[in-house]
């Protein structure tokens, strides 16, 4: 029996809504041509479902089991799969445009025939035995640093069965087949991974020289390397929203209910935070992704430095200060 949206919604409020289980079991269902862009599928079971055809544009899945899948034809771009698993999965001409790959484990595939990756964020993903020869993995973004407009923080997301430490190019291809372009992209890796061992190695005498080392395994610059285009802008404020609202642990259902309305605002108004490590505390992010506001950013920062310079007084019985 074939399953549609709505079986799915329905599934969706009984797993996250009020005494929810919290687990989301769609495995073996036959979903396949239906549209799912933009649901909420965190850590579902989704293992020798039929998803052929279907659309997941948008979607959260992170953690998503997704192994024996058949994603042939699937739309799963500007998608948030983030530890994902997708072993043995089928893949054949499925879009993963845009969408977000890091440390998902794509060991396996039964095929990658004409998968689109192009601007794909595939960063410490495992392709170990893939046959991507027929892809444009080559169009994928391999480097943290070339991700465009990033707030500069450290993803912290646990791998699936995985080692904290990132993975090299050679590890994430192993035994891979690769078109003959990404041959450009390895030489380029393998030459920014020496340059950083080489830098690492030796003190740096000025800024300039850190400047011009490898930026890998650092996060993403402030300047964007892809087209500054609107479009780019909304895929990628988006995707970086899901990943602040992971690392502070509040990317709730009921959270994802407001990601497509407030990214865009929640985006432009969390980098600031960053200068002064204020993304990575919960009760701050959720007020201002409550109030995506410059106004909100501005109250958060003032608190917080109230907060410290009453803390130091106390700290150091300056009463008159106080």
């Amino acid at each position: 029996m074939k399953q549609t949206r709505q079986d799915v919604i329905r599934e969706i409020n009984k797993a996250y809504g009020p005494r929810g289980s919290g687990q989301l079991n769609l495995s073996g269902w036959d979903l396949s041509g239906q549209d799912l862009s933009g649901l909420y599928l965190y850590r579902a079971n989704l293992q020798d479902a039929n998803l052929q055809g279907a659309n997941l544009s948008h979607s959260y899945l992170k953690e998503a089991n997704l192994q024996n899948t058949q994603l042939q034809q699937a739309n799963l771009s500007s998608s948030y799969l983030n530890n994902a698993v997708l072993l043995k999965a089928d893949v054949t001409n499925a879009n993963f445009s845009c969408a977000s790959l890091f440390r998902a484990t794509l060991s396996n595939i039964r095929s990658f025939g004409g998968a689109q990756f192009e601007r794909t964020y595939i960063v410490d993903a495992e392709f170990k035995g893939a046959d991507l020869k027929q892809t444009n993995i080559d169009l994928a973004i391999f480097r943290r640093g070339d991700f465009p407009y990033s707030t500069k923080h450290n993803l912290s997301v646990t791998g699936y069965n995985r080692t904290s430490g990132f993975l090299t190019y050679d590890q994430m291809f192993e035994n891979a087949a690769l078109p003959a372009d990404c041959q450009l992209v390895k030489n380029l890796l393998s030459k920014e991974l020496k340059e950083t061992k080489k830098t690492k190695s030796q003190p740096s005498s000025s800024s300039a020289t850190q400047k011009g080392s490898s930026n890998y395994n650092t996060l993403f610059e402030d300047q964007p390397k892809l087209d500054d285009t609107q479009e780019d802008y909304k895929t990628a404020a988006r995707i970086l929203t899901y990943s602040v609202l992971d690392q502070n642990g509040i990317c709730t259902f009921a959270n994802h209910l407001k990601v497509a309305e407030h990214s865009e605002q929640f985006y432009s108004s969390c980098r600031p935070l960053t200068c002064f490590g204020l993304h990575l505390q919960p009760n701050y992010v959720q007020k201002l992704f409550n109030d995506p506001q410059q106004s909100r950013t501005i109250k958060i920062i003032l608190e917080e430095g109230l907060n410290k310079a009453i803390t130091v007084c106390l700290k150091n019985g300056i009463a008159k200060t106080l």
